[in-house]
């Protein structure tokens, strides 16, 4: 076998290829090996189904699932850092899993958990009604003590309607303006979006701002 032919086969500890080093000898640096294959075994791989895999060097907690052996087990007691131990794991697999959540449904810790939560919903529910109820009684009050003729929109008409023609001014008193509730009329718009109508000219305006000004009328045909 030619010495090409052996350099392409030399794989490292985690299983791939590696290139001698011509000037020492050596096959590879066993300190960048090992850190490679930890970087494999933290990475996450979907064959361990979401769970670490076990290492010499962590300590496990009593219930802590882990990967081993290309298995899923549970330890059965605490697991101090070391070699893996048969004697404190049992094995573990999604049906076990499936098996604890039914047993502790039967057992009524489900429906304990449950019911606290639906009577702490229960309880915000009815803070937030309470809320509700009284944020109703406040609008109530403001309408009721609300007087709408101290409101300038509501007391001038949206559409003002004029039979003597020309554009909107003091001399052009529209025929719906009442000047006992509005006051003398001005010729500028009362708000922003009022129409005023020449009835004998069938010219149209509309008032874009709101300032003392019979320049905020603007002709719409």
């Amino acid at each position: 076998m030619s010495s090409n032919t052996v350099q392409g086969n030399l794989k490292n500890a985690a299983g791939k290829k590696v290139i001698p080093n011509t000037t020492t000898g050596a096959v590879y640096d066993a300190a960048k090996d090992q850190a490679l294959s930890a970087t494999l075994r933290d990475t996450p791989d979907k064959t361990t189904l979401g769970y670490p895999s076990f290492t010499t060097t962590d300590d496990y907690a009593t219930g802590q699932v882990v990967y081993y052996n290309n298995r899923l087990w549970k330890f059965t007691a605490d697991h101090s850092a070391g070699a893996w131990d048969a004697e404190e794991v049992e094995s573990f697999d999604i049906k076990t899993l499936l098996d604890e959540i039914i047993a502790s449904m039967e057992n009524g810790d489900f429906g304990k958990i449950l019911g606290e939560a639906f009577a702490s919903l229960n309880g915000r529910i009815a803070t937030l009604e309470a809320a509700l109820r009284d944020e109703r009684q406040r609008i109530d009050l403001t309408v009721e003590n609300l007087d709408a003729s101290n409101i300038t929109r509501f007391k001038a008409p949206l559409v003002l309607e004029c039979s003597t023609a020309g554009a909107p001014s003091a001399a052009n008193v529209p025929d719906n303006w009442d000047q006992e509730t509005m006051g003398i009329w001005a010729g500028y718009p009362v708000f922003a979006g009022q129409v005023y109508i020449d009835k004998t000219s069938k010219k149209i305006y509309i008032a874009y701002t709101v300032t003392a000004s019979t320049a905020n009328w603007v002709a719409l045909n």
